[in-house]
């Protein structure tokens, strides 16, 4: 009878435990939604403390809130410890799942996100092809609904081309962004911040050629002088 009552106490604290730590993470990022970044690293710091004390450093479980404590660092602008939390969530979902499955479409593009903000643009830009390849399929499966996430990765990997000074690349990719809101357009009226990301696009292709042309006229420069 002790002995049950012993392994019926461990398993209520377990339960306990468990309960308490997904209240935390709710309530970190319910503060971060809020614009309480402090609160948010705080509060998801003690949710990731439970978590490793329940379930050890090396769990899948503990991936979503290193994630979530990631994005409420990178609101304070510490980017190295974004970092350093998004690729450990990447690593743990890569571990569970493999790295083509659906869900690291999620966290390559996290990770791509938060290395290009430490200026890594190019270590980026294969974690940006993988989710794409994996967002892609999901936007045929449901080809009526609008490719949020697909935009945001074809953005984000043009941006990476235009920190490495490749213009003709990241023209193409923001030409791709704008092409698929248009065929979106010629099925359904589009939102208004639809639209405006269809402008923001064709902005974005403009800077792109005029930044090309630029490289173009100092390369003919260099190429001059050194005649």
């Amino acid at each position: 009878h002790r002995h049950r009552h012993r392994h019926r106490g461990r398993k209520q604290h377990h339960h306990h435990q468990q309960r308490q730590q997904q209240t935390t993470t709710n309530a970190g990022n319910a503060y971060r939604d809020q614009g309480d970044f402090k609160e948010s690293v705080r509060v998801l710091g003690e949710a990731l403390r439970i978590k490793e004390a329940i379930y050890g450093e090396a769990h899948y479980e503990l991936s979503s809130t290193c994630s979530n404590l990631a994005l409420s660092l990178g609101r304070l602008g510490e980017k190295e410890k974004k970092l350093q939390l998004m690729q450990r969530s990447f690593d743990l979902a890569e571990a569970q799942y493999g790295s083509r499955h659906s869900v690291m479409a999620y966290h390559s593009f996290h990770l791509a996100a938060a290395l290009r903000e430490t200026g890594y643009s190019e270590k980026a830009l294969p974690h940006l092809e993988v989710a794409m390849a994996l967002e892609e399929d999901k936007a045929t499966a449901s080809a009526a609904s609008f490719p949020t996430r697909l935009l945001e990765i074809i953005e984000d990997m043009a941006f990476c081309q235009l920190d490495l000074g490749r213009y003709k690349e990241a023209r193409e990719l923001f030409s791709n962004g704008a092409l698929k809101i248009e065929a979106m357009q010629r099925q359904a009226k589009l939102k208004k911040w639809q639209l405006e990301w269809l402008a923001q696009f064709h902005h974005n292709i403009r800077g792109a050629e005029t930044k090309a042309a630029k490289a173009g006229e100092s390369a003919d420069e260099s190429s001059t002088v050194n005649k």
